[in-house]
């Protein structure tokens, strides 16, 4: 697939950025502690940057499937990430999320082939979504209760979260329109994915800020 000098530079800067946190984990392995809870999504991100490159760019692997596995990953691992930085509250909610994903999923899953992937993973990313923007809400106000001001720019789930309100709530209409978009117009639809890339970057530099606060907070220990 042909790819201009602008998107194939997002897509590099996403896949490499991807790959930096879990590097970052594994070269200070004794400076961060496994249990923390954004570690499961680091490694997800991980995966996921080189199965996209070499998988689904270089290999030319059907995405499809790559897609549905990845969404119940990203979730599954984000729901794990805020039960935990929730202190373990708000069970029913995670209970909702988790019982509306996998009927949403397991409904669809009969219908899933190349014509109908884009929106499945669209129906499935507007409940990541969901999840992400209230679960972040309950976060800033726990934080906003319990820390000053100094110490809520320190926190590294800043970043975290920032990111992920950034990379979800930025593509969520992207994602809602990208099968009708693809149908209709396959050049605007390529030009508008650069918004998942760019927004993607956002994300994982984030990301890779709040990880390097974990590392020098231990190290300044």
């Amino acid at each position: 697939m042909y790819m201009s000098p602008l998107y194939a530079f997002l897509f590099y800067t996403a896949l490499i950025l991807g790959t930096i946190p879990f590097l970052l984990i594994w070269k200070n392995n004794t400076k961060f502690d496994k249990k923390n809870p954004i570690f499961p999504y680091v490694v997800v991100v991980f995966i996921a940057s080189f199965y996209e490159y070499f998988g689904t760019y270089l290999l030319k692997i059907n995405a499809t499937n790559w897609f549905m596995v990845y969404k119940i990953l990203a979730i599954t691992t984000l729901q794990y990430y805020f039960y935990h930085i929730l202190n373990k509250k708000y069970k029913a909610l995670f209970i909702v999320f988790s019982a509306l994903f996998i009927a949403t999923f397991v409904y669809n899953l009969q219908h899933l082939n190349d014509k109908t992937f884009l929106d499945i993973s669209a129906y499935l990313n507007a409940i990541t979504t969901c999840l992400v923007i209230t679960f972040s809400i309950l976060w800033f106000k726990q934080l906003e209760r319990k820390t000053i001001q100094k110490e809520r720019k320190q926190n590294p789930n800043v970043y975290f979260i920032v990111g992920l309100l950034f990379m979800y709530g930025g593509t969520i209409i992207l994602y809602l329109y990208a099968n009708n978009l693809y149908l209709t117009n396959k050049e605007l639809f390529f030009t508008s994915w650069m918004l998942n890339f760019l927004l993607n970057i956002v994300n994982r530099t984030l990301l890779i800020v709040g990880v390097w606060k974990i590392i020098k907070h231990h190290k300044n220990q």
